[in-house]
């Protein structure tokens, strides 16, 4: 099983290809749909991606939000970009990796992000901007979703327009997190199954499954989709129509979309049980008490201050048409909401309200919001006499009340004292040589971010021929086993290397970050006393 995700680099490059060959041949059938759109829609639309654009590539501050996953992404990415390897470093550099452990990670957005590293460098502004990218071409595909479901351009650009503006999406657009890609994949999954009922075709059939293919690899719950695309497909298809080629190329989705999914399914099988993460687990017990611990704030999420009120709005007033005019969609929509937010509220640290990094979870369950919100302004727009002065009214309303749930958000991350290790480390790069290890717990988040050689504490200690000088990072952010084990390998270095302090940074009396030179002693024992 380990053979699949040992070639995780090249089964990702064959994903993206079909991806890629799927798109060229259903050109014509996709240039057919846009050139149904209005040139008068198309210009809106423009407008709205050009300011999602600004606001995301140059507003927005690019940083990382959620410690220490941002840092462990990039530096997978760097060793599928120059080692062909989907690994995370515990010993090496951003080039070379010396020891590597299991990523308990899903790698769609690793491949991406290795191949602008192979172009542009593996540096955090390229990762960040790579974020941005996605998430501003994902406004056009809100757009064109949309507009497939309910074949109105105005519902599609308000519906745009909402997303373009939503805090939590603004937030992680200048990060290099997961949430921002899996979103935009999944648009293009539910596109490509709305195109494929449009036109029944195999080639279409193709579309769906490459893109339904790479969605489940960016991010581990998007395995859901191998349920919710088979239901959107039955759920909105022409039953008229349903014979038997639909029956055979249904039963043929069904079969390669397993194929695809095969390696998928061996990471998920080996995350719970050959190498279990602390995600993956848990008991059910466990799960039951955090279930009912996060629901609570995860339903409040939307109508906090952290969602601007407009958008909670204006989603309850399409529920309340679309249950007259449209009950399939509002009932898969709707069940694409309850099924996310039961599974994120029995996961680890995914209260939207009071983990810093969790609201982050709360990204694909924003599709069904301004599906539901973009239906419920055009219908509420629709009852006014004068509907220009309404229009800007209303955009100009959520406009204001979107800002201050974006600087909620972005507080929590600035914060943070984990973020502040984050500017001590930037602040210092400089005084580590570049041949020098410098010891962590995290080699990852050196390695990825300042790009110096980094080390587990443990393996340096296995080390038979120890360097004369060497470089600790002490942090107190770890929980109370980590700081218990981490005396201990500070007694252990303490018998082979003098300490003296290079710098610190003081968060509270208590709570110090300190790079620390460690040179070693002269005639000294090792640390097992040999």
């Amino acid at each position: 099983m380990l053979f699949l995700i040992n070639n995780y680099y090249f089964i990702m490059k064959a994903l993206s290809l079909l991806c890629l060959i799927s798109l060229i041949i259903n050109l014509r059938e996709i240039v057919g749909l846009l050139k149904k759109i209005e040139r008068k829609s198309a210009i809106l639309l423009l407008l709205i991606v050009v300011l999602g654009l600004v606001l995301r590539m140059w507003v927005i501050p690019h940083t990382a939000h959620d410690y220490f996953d941002e840092f462990e992404h990039m530096n997978i990415a760097q060793n599928m970009a120059f080692s062909g390897k989907f690994f995370l470093t515990l010993m090496g550099t951003d080039r070379f990796c010396q020891a590597h452990a299991f990523p308990h990670r899903i790698p769609g957005y690793h491949s991406i992000l290795a191949r602008a590293f192979s172009v542009f460098g593996d540096s955090e502004t390229v990762a960040y901007n790579l974020t941005a990218l996605i998430g501003s071409f994902s406004v056009p595909l809100v757009f064109l979703l949309t507009y497939l479901l309910f074949n109105q351009q105005g519902i599609a650009l308000y519906a745009a327009f909402l997303f373009n503006l939503i805090p939590v999406h603004l937030k992680y657009s200048g990060a290099s997190g997961l949430e921002v890609p899996s979103l935009f994949f999944i648009l293009l999954s539910y596109i490509a199954a709305l195109i494929y009922l449009r036109q029944t075709t195999l080639k279409t059939l193709f579309l769906l499954i490459s893109f339904t293919g790479f969605a489940l690899y960016l991010r581990p719950e998007n395995g859901i989709l191998l349920f919710f695309i088979p239901f959107f497909i039955f759920l909105f298809s022409d039953k008229a129509e349903f014979n038997r080629s639909k029956v055979i190329r249904h039963i043929s989705f069904s079969l390669l979309i397993f194929v695809l999914a095969l390696p998928y399914l061996v990471h998920i099988y080996l995350d719970v049980f050959t190498y279990p993460a602390k995600e993956w687990s848990a008991t059910l017990c466990e799960r039951i008490i955090r279930f009912r611990r996060q629901l609570p704030d995860n339903l409040f999420f939307w109508f906090s201050n952290f969602t601007p009120l407009p958008f909670t709005l204006l989603a309850i007033f399409g529920i309340m048409r679309l249950i007259r005019e449209n009950k399939k969609m509002l009932i898969f929509f709707s069940l694409w909401f309850i099924v996310l937010l039961a599974v994120y509220s029995q996961h680890i640290n995914s209260s939207f309200i009071n983990n810093p990094d969790g609201d982050r979870f709360s990204l694909p369950m924003y599709l069904t919001l301004v599906i539901f919100a973009g239906f419920g302004l055009f219908e509420a727009l629709n009852l006014s006499k004068n509907k220009r002065i309404a229009i800007f009214l209303a955009l100009s309303f959520i406009l204001i009340e979107t800002f201050p749930s974006l600087r909620l958000s972005l507080d929590r991350t600035f914060s943070r004292d984990i973020y502040k290790e984050y500017n001590f480390v930037w602040d210092n790069k400089d005084k580590i040589p570049d041949d020098t290890y410098v010891l962590t717990f995290a080699p990852y988040f050196i390695i990825s971010t300042i790009h110096k050689k980094a080390v587990l504490p443990e393996l340096f200690l296995r080390l038979e021929d120890k360097p004369e000088t060497a470089i600790l990072l002490d942090d107190f952010w770890q929980d109370a086993e980590a700081l218990r084990v981490y005396k201990k390998i500070e007694d252990q270095l303490k018998k082979i290397y003098d300490f003296k302090l290079l710098s610190r940074f003081s968060v509270s009396q208590d709570q110090n970050y300190s790079f620390i030179l460690l040179t070693k002693k002269n005639n000294v024992l090792d640390a097992d006393g040999e």
